[in-house]
């Protein structure tokens, strides 16, 4: 690893996979750059998914081409299907038409930098390295850029839960959930947490890891990777126009992905303590789509906006940050030069406070909650049956 803010690593020889190269052996006349936007998760993935896609024409009058080859519907703004089809994961049935469509277009669309964003990234680029992946662009004449936000881990967690169960695929509580992040074995188990696997891993192309902390989230996500976007294509010597460009020509995008609040969080849990166990997990991640709407519109009409969820009483902060901390520094002052301390400062004690409804056992909310659950499980069923039957499920 080198440089504040970036690290590098090299993957070594790429593997022959014919079925991903296909007629790509060629290189383009011109050299190219491919930068992977990989998350993490709950790192501000959404709002820049939003802006890429809202500033996809100005982009392109920089040499900059963020594909929409992948992004199937109109409010689609991200890769996510596109990348698992290349990798040979896709999450519902594979189309095979998706990768030949990124190919067309970046045939047919002049650029000089590939930009790609999806969280599912994160794992077959960092976690559980696949080599199919980077093979896929090298093949194409890309040298990869790889880019990842880094998130202090009780606050990290704590989004993540929430956003789990928010969209019914998490129904144990805090201190389960906190508990099997912190004791998953290595990947492919899926743990970012500990980042002791990134600096073990002998990564693709350019790294760079990007502190999510309070100054960056204040600032902007967006605002921050157009400034990485503009040093790497200047250490490139590719698409000049943005380099020298002003980000006040960039349309902003309100804000997306907003968070959930304590009731919301119980009843989404309660529902899906009831109905996960009667699929497998696979078909409960699918036939869950849409759940989240149905349980957010009710809550809203029942008790207006919530305050946002957060179970970070200060022994939980001061527990997940103690088991991590050793690895976490090592991270950080093999890659930023700095103490993890000094990059994600620890909250005050007093900034520290519950409101999950397990927790504060408020009796009030708890009995709305249940009444909402009672009162939506019909609609929710109902639901999961209408996607069975179209064959989602």
């Amino acid at each position: 690893m080198s440089k504040r803010g970036s690290c590098d690593g090299v993957w070594g020889s790429d593997p022959v996979l014919s079925r991903l190269i296909g007629r790509h052996r060629a290189s383009p006349p011109a050299r190219r750059i491919c930068v992977l936007h990989a998350g993490l998760p709950k790192t501000g993935s959404s709002a820049l998914q939003h802006f890429l896609s809202h500033n996809a024409r100005q982009l392109r009058r920089c040499g900059i081409l963020y594909p929409k080859a992948g992004r199937t519907r109109p409010a689609s703004v991200e890769h996510g299907r596109l990348m698992r089809e290349i990798a040979g994961r896709p999450f519902f049935e594979k189309t095979g038409f998706m990768p030949d469509q990124l190919d067309r277009e970046i045939r047919r669309v002049p650029h000089e930098l590939l930009l790609i964003s999806s969280e599912f990234l994160f794992g077959p680029l960092f976690f559980h390295p696949d080599p199919r992946l980077p093979a896929f662009f090298r093949a194409r004449g890309y040298a990869l850029h790889l880019v990842l936000y880094l998130r202090d881990q009780p606050e990290h967690l704590n989004s993540a839960y929430a956003q789990q169960v928010k969209t019914a695929r998490e129904g144990e509580g805090i201190d389960a959930y906190i508990a099997r992040r912190l004791t998953l074995s290595p990947p492919p188990s899926g743990n970012f947490s500990d980042l002791r696997h990134l600096l073990a891993a002998e990564l693709p192309g350019r790294q760079h890891f990007r502190p999510y902390n309070a100054a960056l989230r204040q600032s902007g996500v967006e605002a921050d990777f157009l400034a990485l976007l503009q040093r790497i294509c200047a250490a490139e010597g590719v698409a000049e126009r943005l380099v020298g460009s002003d980000a006040s020509r960039f349309r902003p995008v309100a804000r997306v992905n907003e968070t959930c609040g304590p009731v919301q969080v119980a009843v989404a849990r309660a529902v899906s303590r009831r109905l996960s166990p009667r699929f497998k997990r696979l078909e409960w991640l699918r036939a869950s789509v849409g759940i989240e709407a149905i349980i957010a519109t009710s809550v809203a009409a029942a008790c207006g906006r919530e305050p946002a969820y957060s179970a970070m009483t200060a022994a939980r902060y001061a527990h997940i940050r103690a088991q991590l901390a050793r690895h976490n520094d090592r991270f950080a002052r093999k890659c930023w030069q700095t103490s993890w301390a000094e990059m994600f400062p620890a909250r005050a004690p007093c900034t520290l406070q519950s409101n999950d409804l397990d927790d504060i056992q408020n009796a009030d909310q708890t009995a709305l909650a249940a009444a909402l659950v009672e009162d939506l499980m019909p609609k929710i069923e109902a639901h999961i049956d209408q996607r069975i039957r179209k064959g989602l499920v």
